[in-house]
């Protein structure tokens, strides 16, 4: 994650994912305009978390969770605007915090 618009020279709006191979991945969740601070993978969902208001054509403040990789968007956690949420995870425990 992170405030650039390209990997590679392909389109990827603030969150990426590359291959252990070292290929860009199909995985494109078009965050709107500021930046990715956060990407935790848990199981088989994916959170990013940051400064944005949009993810793909849904509204999603700030936070945002996918189980399918292709970003259905499953979390609106409505994060005030002007925070940013940062987050890691441990095992068996993750944290997030609102700045």
């Amino acid at each position: 994650g992170g405030s650039f618009t390209t990997v590679g020279g392909t389109t990827r709006n603030r969150a990426a994912a590359v291959g252990t191979d070292g290929t860009l991945t199909n995985w494109d969740p078009n965050v709107g305009s500021s930046t990715v601070t956060t990407i935790v993978v848990s199981g088989s969902t994916v959170y990013i978390g940051g400064q944005f208001n949009t993810v793909g054509a849904a509204i999603r403040r700030n936070v945002a969770a996918d189980s399918s990789w292709s970003f259905t968007l499953a979390v609106d956690a409505r994060i005030p605007a002007n925070s940013e949420l940062s987050g890691r995870l441990q095992p068996r425990c993750s944290q997030w915090r609102v700045r």
